[in-house]
Formats: structure tokens, sequence, C-alpha cells
């Protein structure tokens, strides 16, 4: 009995010795990633001053799903804050106390929009700005148009930690953490993209899907979830979209409400933004996704 106790003793403590490895390796890996500075290209951008471009700002701010982040009033806030994990927050983007807007040009707000890089180079957190890089310099200049309209929001200063458990799933790449690492910089984006109800238009506005639903739209867990969360559903023609119509999408994109009967949870699927979304954009949207090959659940 002696000898078994030792032995469990010496298992205990190899284990003991092996976390403390891989955790001082996901600590290093983590702040050597967060310390790397981007060579991230620069664009000028036109910013219009008119109301109307201010309003398609507001709009794309919407359905691009910077809303659900940064918030109504673009003050940003706590996204999670779970021990292991860690504390991810979303940056003020107003002229207020810890704000971007009165720090950052024109131009560092259009890297850190596109390119995920901050004004010191280093990457910016857990921004899906791969979802931003391909949008035009058109929209960016309207994007930035409306942030720099909005009132200003006195916040807190924003407070980023990674937790050991978030360290280690950082490392192993389970959840995304820098986002800069994710971007094409080598990506040359349209000067302006014209609305249409077309696939190649709804494939433009649709890249806001793929930070849930994967770049092939087949669904899978979502980044980060918590036991019981549900995972996002595959929008391909081989998944929940089956026997759909363009009314039938229209309708659940408005009002959360599917042809079963079902509605889609606005904490997880942000329908009430995408009900900002024109006529035009829901039909383009819906022709891309019923152009992609069928695909089986988180199938890539």
């Amino acid at each position: 009995m002696r000898k078994i106790l030792s032995w469990f003793a010496i298992g205990l403590g190899g284990l003991a010795a092996l976390a403390a490895v891989l955790l001082i390796v996901a600590t290093v890996n983590t702040n050597s990633r967060a310390a790397r500075v981007y060579d991230a290209p620069w664009v000028a951008i036109a910013i219009p001053t008119d109301a109307a471009s201010i309003d398609l700002g507001r709009h794309f701010y919407t359905i691009r799903g910077c809303i659900g982040c940064h918030g109504e009033n673009l003050a940003g806030g706590v996204m999670f804050d779970v021990g292991p994990l860690g504390t991810v927050t979303a940056a003020n983007l107003t002229r207020g106390e810890n704000g971007i807007t009165a720090r950052y040009s024109d131009a560092e707000i259009a890297r850190a929009i596109r390119f995920g890089v901050k004004a010191d180079g280093t990457s910016v957190f857990v921004m899906p700005s791969a979802e931003m890089t391909g949008i035009s310099d058109e929209e960016v200049g309207q994007l930035i148009a409306y942030i720099r309209s909005v009132p200003p929001v006195d916040t807190e200063p924003v407070v980023q930690r990674w937790g050991w458990l978030g360290r280690i799933l950082v490392l192993f790449g389970q959840l995304p953490a820098y986002s800069a690492e994710a971007v094409d910089m080598t990506l040359t984006p349209p000067a302006s993209v014209a609305p249409a109800a077309a696939a190649e238009y709804g494939a433009y506005l649709a890249i806001a899907c793929t930070g849930c639903h994967n770049p092939a739209y087949s669904g899978g867990p979502l980044p980060g979830a918590q036991e019981g969360e549900p995972p996002a559903l595959n929008l391909t023609p081989g998944g929940e979209l089956i026997g759909w119509t363009l009314e039938d999408f229209k309708t659940a994109m408005t009002t959360g409400l599917t042809p079963s009967g079902r509605h889609l949870r606005a904490e997880y699927m942000p329908w009430p933004d995408f009900a900002e979304m024109t006529a035009t954009e829901l039909e383009a949207v819906w022709l891309f996704l019923q152009s992609l090959p069928a695909k089986e659940f988180e199938e890539r």
C-alpha cells in the first residue's frame, strides 16, 4: 500500500510539474504575441462629412456587428470576465475619457478597423479584424465619419487579462486573441462596392458571419463558448436553410422567427442588428448562401 501511495504521489508531482511548464510556455507565448509589432499598410481614406454618409456609417456599424461589442453609444465595455479565462473589454470608440477617437488619427482608426493593428503597431485584442480587411475605402470612411460624430462617453481604462486557462486555449489555437495574426495584409480592398441583389454583394456582406459560422459557413461551436451555449448553425444548402425561401430568410433575419416556429436567441444570433439590413442586402446575402456548396455541420 505504501508503495502504491508513493507512486501516486510521484505521479501527482509529475502532473503538477507538467502543468507548471505548460503554463510557463503559454505565458511566454501569449506575452510575445501581444508585444509583436506589425507593419500594416497605411491607406489614405477620404472621410465624408455629409449626413447621408454618416448615417451609412451607422448602418454598417450595426450590420457589420460592431455594435455587439462596442455598444449603441460606442463606449465599449466588458465582454466577458471569467476568472480562469480572463477579462476582455471592448474599446471605447468615442472622444470621451479613455476613448480612442481623440488620440487616434483617421489613418490609425482605418488601420485598426482593417488590419487589427493599434496605433503602436501591436495587435488589437479579440476583434474580428479579418472580417473587415476587405471592406471598401468608401465604407471605412463612412464608418470613421460615424465614429467621429458620436457624443463622447467617459469610461474606465480598458482591462485585458488572460487567466491561466485563457492563455492555454490561446496557445493551442482554441481562442482567437491577437486579431492581426489572422489578417491578410497584402489584400487590396476595393475603392467602393455598389449595393446589388447579387451573390457577389452578398459575399461582401456575409464575411461578417464567418466569426461564428466559420469561413465555410458550415457552423460549429462559438469561439470561447461556455458549456450549454448553442453552436452556430450550418448556413450552407446542406444545413439549417434547407427548404427555406427568400421570404423565410428575411423573416428570420428581421423577426428572429424561423419557418419551423423556433425563435433565434438574440444573445447568440444578433438578428435585431441584422434586421437593419435593407431588402437588397438581405436578398444578396441569401443569394450568396444559396450559391455555396452544401456542407455537413462543421465541414470545412
